[in-house]
């Protein structure tokens, strides 16, 4: 309505477009989508102030009123015209909210009916005598409406605050006092403002410096682990304060110990019941960067395909066919090269059908090259493997338990400096490649 009235319609296009703008923004956030209706409360809050703009447009209160010459004709249609819009576009919009329980929210009114609506409503509220009816009598109505479901969110909003002092206020306060270094953290909040240490959010909501953190979160745990890999040891977060139930693995294989458990009572707000801190530990990460064994001892690595490392997959334009393919997974496993240490990796699933493809640069124009694949083949296997779309081989797996890597010749009519190598997975069982390289 702030649009329709020229004393207020500056002010009204400015409100509007940092709602739409905001909203745009909030609908990028693919990381954690269910917190995105509380995002988008700076919207509402606008939104809330063109209501009361278009009160005060519709009342005709203020200087304006008194100090503006009688509307010329043309303003007089562009306010009817914005009224007859905006009273079709509401009633569309309690269509959708009057659908059957269960029925998708899409657009249930022919658009001739909501525009006669509109235009009816239009022509009511064009005179001054009728808006001094109709405005107090919506406000009347919006505020008998509103008030009983106030009542429920004053509540639950003293109820969430009453939840965040008690645990994540309370769990920044202790790690204030503990001093870590880094503190990772399952989502971004109040923990780390009270403790007042640097974090790093494996959600996406704040990572470390250019690593997409944000994305990996997209892929899954093995993605951020994949990026926690490339941070520096002395850089690693000491400390974990997540809730166990989201995370798996995560305090299985990358802790020593609990530190101290933070509960909350009558929770509605937090992630969990309770909030768990561990000492990390990740001294397996940082040893699966070379092939085991090279194929004759002068080899050369010319390119690393480090799969699941979003990094290293970008800068070899690494890609898999979809959908239902690629999803990441990851393993701590003994060393081929020292069975007494653990290796850990993180991969890929190719699907039975499906493919992955890479780029290499920097090989040697015509001289043989090999591809070494890491995996751990969960049943007999066979993967056809093709530079630049024509077949070099196809490579037979078997059952195993540990690491296996395998070597694979490209001849040397197959090498060009630049080439694309796709691996096919021919089945019967999936496919996991946790590694790749391309020696000379």
């Amino acid at each position: 309505m702030p649009l329709a009235f020229p004393q207020t319609r500056r002010l009204g296009v400015l409100l509007w477009l940092h709602v739409l703008g905001w909203i745009a923004m909030v609908a990028f956030n693919g990381q954690v989508r269910w917190q995105n209706e509380r995002y988008v409360m700076p919207a509402v809050a606008w939104f809330l102030v063109l209501v009361v703009l278009g009160v005060k447009g519709a009342a005709g209160t203020g200087a304006a009123r008194v100090t503006a010459r009688r509307p010329d004709r043309d303003t007089r249609v562009y306010t009817w015209f914005f009224l007859a819009v905006a009273g079709a576009l509401v009633a569309q919009v309690l269509g959708v909210l009057t659908r059957p329980p269960g029925t998708p929210p899409e657009f249930r009114l022919s658009w001739s009916f909501v525009l006669a609506v509109g235009g009816a409503g239009a022509l009511a509220l064009s005179s001054r005598y009728a808006r001094f009816v109709v405005v107090p009598v919506a406000l009347v109505v919006a505020w008998d409406h509103q008030a009983p479901c106030m009542r429920d969110q004053k509540w639950f909003f003293g109820r969430a605050s009453r939840n965040i002092r008690d645990q994540h206020l309370t769990l920044g306060r202790w790690l204030k006092e503990l001093g870590p270094k880094r503190v990772l953290v399952g989502d971004a909040g109040a923990i780390l403002y009270e403790a007042d240490r640097p974090g790093l959010d494996i959600i996406g909501l704040g990572g470390y410096h250019t690593l997409p953190f944000a994305r990996a979160g997209t892929h899954g745990l093995p993605a951020t682990l994949e990026l926690i890999e490339r941070i520096p040891p002395s850089q690693r977060p000491d400390v974990l304060a997540i809730f166990p139930t989201w995370w798996g693995v995560l305090p299985v294989w990358f802790s020593k110990d609990v530190l101290r458990r933070f509960p909350v009572e009558g929770n509605v707000i937090c992630g969990g019941y309770e909030h768990v801190v561990y000492e990390a530990d990740w001294s397996v990460l940082g040893g699966g960067e070379r092939p085991r064994q090279l194929p004759y001892k002068k080899a050369r690595v010319i390119a690393e395909i480090d799969v699941a490392d979003l990094v290293s997959e970008k800068a070899h334009r690494y890609e898999f066919t979809r959908p239902r393919n690629g999803f990441t997974e990851m393993r701590v496993l003994p060393d081929p090269a020292d069975p007494t240490r653990d290796l850990f990796d993180a991969g890929r699933r190719i699907a039975l059908g499906k493919s992955e493809r890479f780029h290499v640069d920097g090989a040697v124009l015509g001289r043989v090259a090999y591809l070494i694949v890491r995996t751990m083949p969960e049943g007999p296997g066979k993967v056809r493997v093709r530079v630049d779309g024509r077949e070099v081989t196809v490579l037979e797996l078997e059952r195993h338990e540990g690491w296996v890597e395998k070597t694979i010749e490209l001849p040397a009519d197959f090498v060009r400096g630049s080439f694309d190598v796709e691996l096919a997975n021919d089945g019967p069982t999936d496919f996991v490649d946790y590694h790749a390289w391309i020696v000379q």
